[in-house]
Protein backbone atom coordinates (compact mmCIF):
# COMPACT_ATOMS: atom_id res chain seq x y z
CA UNK A 1 0.00 0.00 0.00
CA UNK A 2 1.37 3.59 -0.63
CA UNK A 3 0.19 7.02 -0.34
CA UNK A 4 -0.80 9.14 -3.44
CA UNK A 5 0.56 12.43 -3.24
CA UNK A 6 -2.17 13.87 -5.88
CA UNK A 7 -4.82 12.28 -3.58
CA UNK A 8 -3.42 14.56 -0.52
CA UNK A 9 -3.12 17.91 -2.96
CA UNK A 10 -6.37 17.77 -4.40
CA UNK A 11 -8.18 17.16 -0.23
CA UNK A 12 -5.72 20.49 0.76
CA UNK A 13 -7.42 22.27 -2.05
CA UNK A 14 -11.33 21.15 -1.49
CA UNK A 15 -10.60 22.31 2.25
CA UNK A 16 -9.57 25.50 1.00
CA UNK A 17 -11.96 25.82 -0.98
CA UNK A 18 -14.35 24.94 2.04
CA UNK A 19 -12.45 27.73 4.27
CA UNK A 20 -14.03 30.05 1.04
CA UNK A 21 -17.19 28.88 1.64
CA UNK A 22 -16.99 29.19 5.30
CA UNK A 23 -18.22 25.28 5.65
CA UNK A 24 -14.24 23.71 5.29
CA UNK A 25 -15.02 19.93 6.31
CA UNK A 26 -18.57 20.30 4.16
CA UNK A 27 -17.49 21.37 1.55
CA UNK A 28 -14.48 19.05 1.21
CA UNK A 29 -16.36 15.85 1.82
CA UNK A 30 -18.87 16.41 -0.72
CA UNK A 31 -16.83 17.76 -3.27
CA UNK A 32 -14.79 14.59 -3.05
CA UNK A 33 -17.65 12.25 -3.74
CA UNK A 34 -17.14 13.37 -7.34
CA UNK A 35 -13.47 11.67 -7.23
CA UNK A 36 -14.45 8.43 -7.21
CA UNK A 37 -11.38 6.67 -8.98
CA UNK A 38 -8.93 8.79 -6.58
CA UNK A 39 -7.67 6.53 -3.80
CA UNK A 40 -5.31 8.96 -1.45
CA UNK A 41 -3.96 4.98 -0.04
CA UNK A 42 -3.99 2.47 -2.79
CA UNK A 43 -2.75 -0.87 -3.27
CA UNK A 44 -3.85 -4.09 -1.59
CA UNK A 45 -6.87 -1.55 0.38
CA UNK A 46 -8.58 1.14 -2.01
CA UNK A 47 -9.30 3.94 0.69
CA UNK A 48 -10.74 6.25 -1.53
CA UNK A 49 -10.34 10.40 -0.78
CA UNK A 50 -14.02 11.05 0.40
CA UNK A 51 -13.44 8.61 3.17
CA UNK A 52 -10.89 10.59 5.44
CA UNK A 53 -12.25 13.55 4.48
CA UNK A 54 -15.88 12.18 6.10
CA UNK A 55 -13.82 11.19 9.34
CA UNK A 56 -12.98 14.52 9.72
CA UNK A 57 -16.58 15.95 9.67
CA UNK A 58 -17.49 13.52 12.18
CA UNK A 59 -14.57 13.53 14.12
CA UNK A 60 -15.48 17.75 13.99
CA UNK A 61 -19.08 16.34 15.72
CA UNK A 62 -17.94 13.75 17.95
CA UNK A 63 -15.39 16.23 19.75
CA UNK A 64 -18.03 19.10 20.29
CA UNK A 65 -18.67 19.54 23.65
CA UNK A 66 -22.22 18.87 23.37
CA UNK A 67 -22.24 15.85 21.35
CA UNK A 68 -24.06 13.42 23.32
CA UNK A 69 -26.35 15.65 24.78
CA UNK A 70 -27.10 17.16 21.16
CA UNK A 71 -27.04 12.61 19.93
CA UNK A 72 -29.73 12.01 23.17
CA UNK A 73 -31.89 15.22 20.90
CA UNK A 74 -31.84 13.55 17.55
CA UNK A 75 -33.17 10.44 19.78
CA UNK A 76 -35.94 12.45 20.67
CA UNK A 77 -37.16 13.35 17.74
CA UNK A 78 -38.20 10.68 16.00
CA UNK A 79 -38.46 6.89 15.63
CA UNK A 80 -36.23 7.12 12.71
CA UNK A 81 -32.24 7.19 14.75
CA UNK A 82 -33.77 4.15 16.48
CA UNK A 83 -34.52 2.33 12.97
CA UNK A 84 -30.99 3.06 11.91
CA UNK A 85 -29.34 1.99 15.03
CA UNK A 86 -31.09 -1.35 14.62
CA UNK A 87 -29.96 -1.66 10.67
CA UNK A 88 -26.52 -0.83 12.37
CA UNK A 89 -26.10 -3.50 14.69
CA UNK A 90 -28.50 -6.27 12.81
CA UNK A 91 -26.06 -5.41 9.50
CA UNK A 92 -22.46 -5.81 11.66
CA UNK A 93 -23.56 -8.54 13.31
CA UNK A 94 -24.91 -10.31 10.51
CA UNK A 95 -21.49 -9.95 8.28
CA UNK A 96 -19.97 -11.71 11.58
CA UNK A 97 -22.54 -14.52 12.51
CA UNK A 98 -24.65 -15.68 9.11
CA UNK A 99 -21.47 -16.55 7.41
CA UNK A 100 -20.57 -19.32 9.80
CA UNK A 101 -23.73 -19.98 10.82
CA UNK A 102 -24.83 -20.92 6.71
CA UNK A 103 -21.12 -22.10 6.06
CA UNK A 104 -21.77 -24.25 3.11
CA UNK A 105 -25.22 -24.49 3.04
CA UNK A 106 -25.45 -22.48 0.06
CA UNK A 107 -23.39 -20.74 -2.76
CA UNK A 108 -22.63 -17.23 -3.44
CA UNK A 109 -20.16 -15.08 -5.82
CA UNK A 110 -17.61 -13.39 -4.37
CA UNK A 111 -14.45 -11.53 -5.88
CA UNK A 112 -11.96 -12.89 -7.56
CA UNK A 113 -8.61 -11.87 -8.54
CA UNK A 114 -9.54 -12.14 -12.37
CA UNK A 115 -13.40 -12.60 -12.50
CA UNK A 116 -16.27 -12.93 -10.08
CA UNK A 117 -16.10 -16.69 -8.98
CA UNK A 118 -19.08 -18.96 -7.61
CA UNK A 119 -18.30 -20.94 -4.46
CA UNK A 120 -19.64 -21.98 -0.65
CA UNK A 121 -20.75 -19.54 1.21
CA UNK A 122 -18.10 -18.96 3.96
CA UNK A 123 -16.69 -16.18 5.63
CA UNK A 124 -15.04 -13.43 3.27
CA UNK A 125 -12.87 -10.57 3.83
CA UNK A 126 -15.66 -8.53 1.80
CA UNK A 127 -17.38 -9.00 5.59
CA UNK A 128 -15.34 -6.56 7.08
CA UNK A 129 -15.22 -4.30 4.17
CA UNK A 130 -19.18 -4.27 3.93
CA UNK A 131 -19.66 -3.90 7.44
CA UNK A 132 -16.94 -0.75 8.04
CA UNK A 133 -18.62 0.88 5.00
CA UNK A 134 -21.73 0.35 5.99
CA UNK A 135 -20.94 1.42 9.74
CA UNK A 136 -19.16 4.45 8.43
CA UNK A 137 -22.64 5.71 6.60
CA UNK A 138 -25.00 5.16 9.73
CA UNK A 139 -21.76 6.80 11.85
CA UNK A 140 -21.99 10.01 9.10
CA UNK A 141 -25.98 10.12 9.75
CA UNK A 142 -25.75 10.42 13.20
CA UNK A 143 -22.70 13.11 12.69
CA UNK A 144 -24.59 15.43 10.61
CA UNK A 145 -28.08 14.70 12.82
CA UNK A 146 -26.17 15.76 15.96
CA UNK A 147 -24.86 19.00 14.26
CA UNK A 148 -28.26 19.91 12.65
CA UNK A 149 -30.03 19.23 16.16
CA UNK A 150 -27.39 21.70 17.80
CA UNK A 151 -27.22 24.28 15.29
CA UNK A 152 -29.50 23.84 12.80
CA UNK A 153 -27.15 25.42 9.82
CA UNK A 154 -29.32 23.32 7.48
CA UNK A 155 -27.60 25.70 4.69
CA UNK A 156 -24.73 23.56 4.99
CA UNK A 157 -26.24 20.74 3.13
CA UNK A 158 -27.49 22.85 0.30
CA UNK A 159 -23.59 24.02 -0.04
CA UNK A 160 -22.41 20.57 0.31
CA UNK A 161 -24.91 18.82 -2.20
CA UNK A 162 -24.12 21.59 -4.67
CA UNK A 163 -20.36 21.30 -4.21
CA UNK A 164 -20.57 17.77 -4.88
CA UNK A 165 -23.04 18.53 -7.99
CA UNK A 166 -20.17 21.09 -9.25
CA UNK A 167 -17.34 18.89 -8.58
CA UNK A 168 -19.08 15.69 -10.88
CA UNK A 169 -20.15 18.70 -13.53
CA UNK A 170 -16.72 19.76 -14.01
CA UNK A 171 -14.66 16.79 -13.76
CA UNK A 172 -17.25 14.99 -16.65
CA UNK A 173 -16.73 18.15 -18.57
CA UNK A 174 -12.94 17.64 -18.33
CA UNK A 175 -13.04 14.56 -19.31
CA UNK A 176 -15.68 14.89 -22.42
CA UNK A 177 -13.18 17.77 -23.90
CA UNK A 178 -10.21 15.40 -23.72
CA UNK A 179 -11.24 12.59 -24.98
CA UNK A 180 -13.39 15.03 -27.79
CA UNK A 181 -10.18 16.75 -28.50
CA UNK A 182 -7.90 14.24 -28.90
CA UNK A 183 -5.63 14.31 -26.13
CA UNK A 184 -7.06 11.64 -24.20
CA UNK A 185 -7.87 10.75 -20.71
CA UNK A 186 -7.22 14.30 -18.88
CA UNK A 187 -7.94 13.15 -15.76
CA UNK A 188 -5.49 10.12 -15.87
CA UNK A 189 -3.06 11.20 -12.92
CA UNK A 190 -6.18 11.64 -10.15
CA UNK A 191 -6.91 7.84 -11.33
CA UNK A 192 -4.72 6.35 -8.32
CA UNK A 193 -7.34 3.46 -7.21
CA UNK A 194 -6.27 -0.06 -8.04
CA UNK A 195 -9.67 -0.14 -9.97
CA UNK A 196 -9.87 -1.29 -13.49
CA UNK A 197 -10.93 1.65 -15.58
CA UNK A 198 -12.93 1.18 -18.27
CA UNK A 199 -12.16 4.86 -19.33
CA UNK A 200 -10.64 5.42 -23.52
CA UNK A 201 -13.62 3.17 -24.69
CA UNK A 202 -16.24 4.41 -27.19
CA UNK A 203 -19.84 2.81 -28.19
CA UNK A 204 -20.90 3.28 -31.77
CA UNK A 205 -18.70 6.15 -32.05
CA UNK A 206 -19.41 8.20 -28.92
CA UNK A 207 -16.75 8.09 -25.94
CA UNK A 208 -18.20 7.10 -23.09
CA UNK A 209 -17.78 9.90 -20.05
CA UNK A 210 -16.68 8.42 -16.96
CA UNK A 211 -15.39 11.74 -15.28
CA UNK A 212 -14.06 10.95 -11.32
CA UNK A 213 -15.08 7.80 -11.90
CA UNK A 214 -13.53 4.58 -12.95
CA UNK A 215 -16.10 3.51 -15.61
CA UNK A 216 -19.08 5.28 -16.91
CA UNK A 217 -21.61 3.14 -15.70
CA UNK A 218 -20.72 4.68 -12.16
CA UNK A 219 -20.41 8.72 -13.41
CA UNK A 220 -23.85 7.78 -14.82
CA UNK A 221 -25.22 6.64 -11.09
CA UNK A 222 -23.36 9.79 -9.64
CA UNK A 223 -24.83 11.56 -11.85
CA UNK A 224 -28.17 10.70 -11.50
CA UNK A 225 -28.03 11.63 -7.82
CA UNK A 226 -26.57 15.34 -8.29
CA UNK A 227 -29.51 16.01 -11.20
CA UNK A 228 -32.34 15.12 -8.55
CA UNK A 229 -30.58 17.41 -5.85
CA UNK A 230 -29.92 20.42 -8.51
CA UNK A 231 -33.24 19.92 -10.71
CA UNK A 232 -35.80 19.60 -7.44
CA UNK A 233 -34.39 22.36 -5.86
CA UNK A 234 -34.44 24.66 -8.37
CA UNK A 235 -37.77 23.35 -9.14
CA UNK A 236 -38.86 24.87 -5.70
CA UNK A 237 -36.90 28.27 -5.54
CA UNK A 238 -36.51 29.24 -9.02
CA UNK A 239 -32.11 29.83 -8.03
CA UNK A 240 -30.98 29.93 -11.85
CA UNK A 241 -27.79 28.91 -11.15
CA UNK A 242 -29.44 25.57 -9.81
CA UNK A 243 -30.80 25.41 -13.27
CA UNK A 244 -27.49 26.02 -15.04
CA UNK A 245 -25.74 23.08 -13.05
CA UNK A 246 -28.78 20.76 -13.92
CA UNK A 247 -28.86 21.62 -17.71
CA UNK A 248 -25.32 20.48 -17.80
CA UNK A 249 -25.55 17.47 -15.59
CA UNK A 250 -28.15 16.61 -17.65
CA UNK A 251 -26.12 17.01 -20.96
CA UNK A 252 -22.89 14.83 -19.42
CA UNK A 253 -25.41 12.10 -18.65
CA UNK A 254 -26.42 11.58 -21.81
CA UNK A 255 -23.50 11.72 -23.43
CA UNK A 256 -22.19 9.19 -20.93
CA UNK A 257 -23.34 6.51 -22.61
CA UNK A 258 -24.18 4.57 -19.41
CA UNK A 259 -27.51 1.80 -20.05
CA UNK A 260 -27.24 2.73 -15.64
CA UNK A 261 -27.49 6.52 -16.35
CA UNK A 262 -30.15 6.48 -19.02
CA UNK A 263 -32.07 3.66 -17.25
CA UNK A 264 -32.57 5.35 -13.94
CA UNK A 265 -32.96 9.23 -15.85
CA UNK A 266 -36.38 7.11 -17.16
CA UNK A 267 -37.20 6.04 -14.10
CA UNK A 268 -36.91 9.64 -12.52
CA UNK A 269 -38.70 11.16 -15.70
CA UNK A 270 -41.26 8.79 -15.27
CA UNK A 271 -41.69 9.60 -12.06
CA UNK A 272 -41.93 13.38 -12.25
CA UNK A 273 -44.38 13.26 -15.41
CA UNK A 274 -46.33 11.52 -12.93
CA UNK A 275 -45.81 14.38 -10.28
CA UNK A 276 -46.79 16.89 -13.22
CA UNK A 277 -50.19 14.70 -13.84
CA UNK A 278 -50.54 15.08 -10.24
CA UNK A 279 -50.38 18.49 -9.79
CA UNK A 280 -52.36 19.71 -13.04
CA UNK A 281 -55.22 17.61 -11.47
CA UNK A 282 -54.90 19.64 -8.36
CA UNK A 283 -54.30 22.89 -10.20
CA UNK A 284 -50.94 23.48 -8.68
CA UNK A 285 -48.77 23.52 -11.86
CA UNK A 286 -46.26 27.04 -10.87
CA UNK A 287 -44.23 28.55 -13.36
CA UNK A 288 -41.37 26.47 -13.17
CA UNK A 289 -43.18 22.99 -13.95
CA UNK A 290 -44.54 25.13 -17.12
CA UNK A 291 -40.98 26.17 -18.15
CA UNK A 292 -40.02 22.44 -17.61
CA UNK A 293 -42.82 20.85 -19.87
CA UNK A 294 -42.48 23.70 -22.36
CA UNK A 295 -38.63 22.77 -22.80
CA UNK A 296 -39.62 18.94 -23.05
CA UNK A 297 -42.03 19.76 -25.50
CA UNK A 298 -39.71 21.63 -27.94
CA UNK A 299 -37.05 18.57 -27.52
CA UNK A 300 -39.41 16.42 -28.55
CA UNK A 301 -40.46 18.63 -31.03
CA UNK A 302 -37.15 19.22 -32.46
CA UNK A 303 -36.53 15.36 -32.71
CA UNK A 304 -39.67 14.54 -34.96
CA UNK A 305 -38.73 17.74 -37.00
CA UNK A 306 -35.59 16.26 -37.61
CA UNK A 307 -36.58 12.66 -38.59
CA UNK A 308 -38.79 13.97 -40.01
CA UNK A 309 -36.40 15.65 -43.04
CA UNK A 310 -34.14 13.09 -42.69
CA UNK A 311 -34.99 9.48 -41.40
CA UNK A 312 -30.99 8.85 -41.18
CA UNK A 313 -30.60 12.06 -38.87
CA UNK A 314 -30.62 10.16 -35.38
CA UNK A 315 -29.29 6.82 -36.85
CA UNK A 316 -25.82 7.09 -34.85
CA UNK A 317 -28.09 7.42 -31.68
CA UNK A 318 -30.85 4.82 -32.51
CA UNK A 319 -27.89 2.41 -32.65
CA UNK A 320 -26.21 3.94 -29.33
CA UNK A 321 -29.46 3.29 -27.94
CA UNK A 322 -29.73 -0.06 -29.22
CA UNK A 323 -26.13 -1.11 -28.51
CA UNK A 324 -26.34 1.18 -24.40
CA UNK A 325 -30.25 -0.66 -23.58
CA UNK A 326 -31.86 -3.02 -25.94
CA UNK A 327 -28.86 -5.35 -27.25
CA UNK A 328 -26.94 -5.13 -23.43
CA UNK A 329 -30.50 -6.46 -21.94
CA UNK A 330 -29.86 -9.80 -24.08
CA UNK A 331 -25.83 -10.31 -23.68
CA UNK A 332 -23.94 -12.64 -22.20
CA UNK A 333 -23.12 -9.90 -19.69
CA UNK A 334 -26.88 -9.61 -18.80
CA UNK A 335 -27.10 -13.18 -18.61
CA UNK A 336 -24.31 -13.66 -16.08
CA UNK A 337 -25.76 -10.47 -14.16
CA UNK A 338 -29.22 -12.41 -14.28
CA UNK A 339 -27.65 -15.79 -12.85
CA UNK A 340 -25.85 -13.97 -10.09
CA UNK A 341 -29.19 -12.51 -8.89
CA UNK A 342 -31.00 -15.70 -9.38
CA UNK A 343 -28.10 -17.83 -7.54
CA UNK A 344 -28.53 -14.84 -4.56
CA UNK A 345 -32.23 -15.07 -4.29
CA UNK A 346 -31.42 -19.01 -3.63
CA UNK A 347 -29.08 -17.94 -1.17
CA UNK A 348 -31.99 -16.08 0.61
CA UNK A 349 -34.44 -19.43 0.26
CA UNK A 350 -31.71 -21.26 1.50
CA UNK A 351 -30.87 -19.43 4.99
CA UNK A 352 -34.47 -19.40 5.78
CA UNK A 353 -35.12 -15.86 4.95
CA UNK A 354 -31.73 -14.51 7.37
CA UNK A 355 -29.57 -13.70 4.30
CA UNK A 356 -26.02 -14.91 4.17
CA UNK A 357 -24.78 -11.51 5.92
CA UNK A 358 -23.47 -8.07 4.86
CA UNK A 359 -20.47 -8.43 1.65
CA UNK A 360 -21.37 -12.17 2.12
CA UNK A 361 -21.88 -12.31 -2.03
CA UNK A 362 -22.39 -10.31 -4.69
CA UNK A 363 -25.36 -9.73 -6.63
CA UNK A 364 -26.55 -7.15 -9.60
CA UNK A 365 -29.43 -5.28 -8.48
CA UNK A 366 -29.23 -3.67 -4.76
CA UNK A 367 -32.91 -5.16 -4.15
CA UNK A 368 -31.56 -8.87 -4.28
CA UNK A 369 -28.39 -7.75 -2.41
CA UNK A 370 -30.54 -6.75 0.45
CA UNK A 371 -32.76 -9.85 0.33
CA UNK A 372 -29.41 -12.23 0.08
CA UNK A 373 -27.30 -10.69 2.36
CA UNK A 374 -29.21 -9.20 5.30
CA UNK A 375 -32.45 -11.23 4.82
CA UNK A 376 -35.83 -10.32 5.83
CA UNK A 377 -35.27 -8.41 8.83
CA UNK A 378 -33.06 -6.28 7.35
CA UNK A 379 -34.99 -5.14 3.89
CA UNK A 380 -37.95 -4.57 6.72
CA UNK A 381 -35.56 -2.21 8.68
CA UNK A 382 -34.52 -0.55 4.79
CA UNK A 383 -38.58 -0.05 3.73
CA UNK A 384 -38.98 1.88 6.95
CA UNK A 385 -36.61 4.15 6.22
CA UNK A 386 -37.95 4.71 2.60
CA UNK A 387 -41.04 4.91 4.15
CA UNK A 388 -39.75 7.86 6.32
CA UNK A 389 -38.34 9.16 3.61
CA UNK A 390 -41.22 9.43 1.57
CA UNK A 391 -43.64 11.63 4.15
CA UNK A 392 -44.82 14.64 2.60
CA UNK A 393 -42.90 17.57 3.72
CA UNK A 394 -45.14 20.04 6.08
CA UNK A 395 -46.15 23.37 3.61
CA UNK A 396 -44.35 26.17 4.27
CA UNK A 397 -45.49 29.50 5.38
CA UNK A 398 -44.91 32.66 4.08
CA UNK A 399 -41.22 32.94 5.91
CA UNK A 400 -38.87 32.89 3.65
CA UNK A 401 -36.34 30.39 6.02
CA UNK A 402 -39.77 28.12 5.88
CA UNK A 403 -39.76 28.27 2.20
CA UNK A 404 -36.05 27.89 2.10
CA UNK A 405 -35.97 24.82 4.36
CA UNK A 406 -38.96 22.95 2.58
CA UNK A 407 -37.14 23.61 -0.50
CA UNK A 408 -34.18 21.97 1.07
CA UNK A 409 -35.98 19.04 2.72
CA UNK A 410 -38.01 18.18 -0.62
CA UNK A 411 -34.29 17.92 -2.26
CA UNK A 412 -33.11 15.74 0.28
CA UNK A 413 -36.14 13.57 -0.36
CA UNK A 414 -35.37 13.35 -3.84
CA UNK A 415 -31.63 12.62 -3.51
CA UNK A 416 -32.09 9.96 -0.92
CA UNK A 417 -34.71 7.90 -3.45
CA UNK A 418 -32.26 8.87 -6.32
CA UNK A 419 -29.28 7.11 -4.39
CA UNK A 420 -31.82 4.20 -4.33
CA UNK A 421 -32.30 4.20 -8.50
CA UNK A 422 -29.06 3.05 -9.68
CA UNK A 423 -27.75 0.62 -7.56
CA UNK A 424 -31.38 -1.27 -7.90
CA UNK A 425 -30.66 -1.30 -11.76
CA UNK A 426 -26.96 -2.17 -11.36
CA UNK A 427 -26.10 -2.08 -7.75
CA UNK A 428 -23.68 -5.23 -6.05
CA UNK A 429 -24.30 -4.04 -2.57
CA UNK A 430 -26.79 -4.29 0.39
CA UNK A 431 -25.50 -0.79 2.07
CA UNK A 432 -27.65 2.36 0.71
CA UNK A 433 -24.47 4.22 1.11
CA UNK A 434 -23.04 7.42 2.82
CA UNK A 435 -24.73 9.98 0.91
CA UNK A 436 -28.77 7.96 1.58
CA UNK A 437 -27.73 8.31 4.90
CA UNK A 438 -26.68 12.01 4.83
CA UNK A 439 -29.94 12.87 3.23
CA UNK A 440 -32.14 10.62 5.54
CA UNK A 441 -30.44 12.95 8.42
CA UNK A 442 -31.13 16.28 6.92
CA UNK A 443 -34.33 15.13 5.99
CA UNK A 444 -35.74 13.94 9.68
CA UNK A 445 -34.04 16.55 11.40
CA UNK A 446 -35.25 19.31 9.03
CA UNK A 447 -39.05 18.07 8.87
CA UNK A 448 -39.06 18.80 12.59
CA UNK A 449 -37.81 22.00 12.48
CA UNK A 450 -39.96 22.95 9.85
CA UNK A 451 -43.25 21.66 11.82
CA UNK A 452 -41.66 23.60 14.81
CA UNK A 453 -41.31 26.98 12.64
CA UNK A 454 -45.04 26.45 11.69
CA UNK A 455 -46.36 25.83 15.00
CA UNK A 456 -44.82 29.07 16.10
CA UNK A 457 -45.89 30.64 13.28
CA UNK A 458 -49.52 29.93 13.96
CA UNK A 459 -49.02 30.49 17.64
CA UNK A 460 -47.77 34.52 16.67
CA UNK A 461 -50.61 34.85 14.45
CA UNK A 462 -53.30 33.88 16.69
CA UNK A 463 -51.66 35.45 19.58
CA UNK A 464 -49.99 38.76 18.39
CA UNK A 465 -49.03 40.20 21.29
CA UNK A 466 -47.21 36.93 22.34
CA UNK A 467 -43.68 36.68 21.67
CA UNK A 468 -42.37 34.03 19.00
CA UNK A 469 -42.24 30.61 21.33
CA UNK A 470 -39.31 28.73 21.75
CA UNK A 471 -40.31 25.50 23.45
CA UNK A 472 -43.20 23.58 22.01
CA UNK A 473 -45.04 21.01 24.27
CA UNK A 474 -46.80 19.17 21.78
CA UNK A 475 -44.77 16.42 19.91
CA UNK A 476 -44.16 17.19 15.96
CA UNK A 477 -44.31 14.12 14.41
CA UNK A 478 -46.83 12.02 16.68
CA UNK A 479 -46.37 9.18 18.48
CA UNK A 480 -42.62 9.27 19.07
CA UNK A 481 -41.51 11.47 21.99
CA UNK A 482 -43.15 14.55 23.72
CA UNK A 483 -39.84 16.46 24.00
CA UNK A 484 -39.32 16.56 20.06
CA UNK A 485 -39.66 20.08 19.49
CA UNK A 486 -37.72 21.42 22.51
CA UNK A 487 -34.83 20.28 21.42
CA UNK A 488 -34.03 22.26 17.93
CA UNK A 489 -35.06 25.52 19.64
Amino acid sequence: MSVAPIAVLIGAVLLAIGVLARAPTTVAFFASLAFGSTAIVSGGLNLLLYVPLAALLMVAAVFHRTFWRDLERVFRLHWTPFVVLTLLVYGVASAFILPRLFAGETTVFVPGRDAIIETALRPVAGNINQAAYFAFGIFAFFAVASQLARRGRFELLRIGFFAFAVANASLGMIDFVGKLSGAGDLLAPIRTASYSMLIEVQVEGFWRIAGGYSEASTFGGATIIALAFTFSYWRATSWRPALVVSVVLLMLLLLATSSTGYASLAILVTLLSLSYLWRLCAGGLNDRDLVTMLAGAIALALVLAVLIYTKDALRPVQQLVEETLINKSTSASADERFYWNAKSWKAFLDTFGLGVGLGSSRASSSVIAVLSQLGACGAFLILLLLAEMARPIPRPGLDPKERELAALCNSLRTTGFATMIPSAIAGGAADPGIVFFIALAGLVVGRVRLQQMRASERTTQEHPRWQRATRLDVPPTGGAVVAGMQTLS
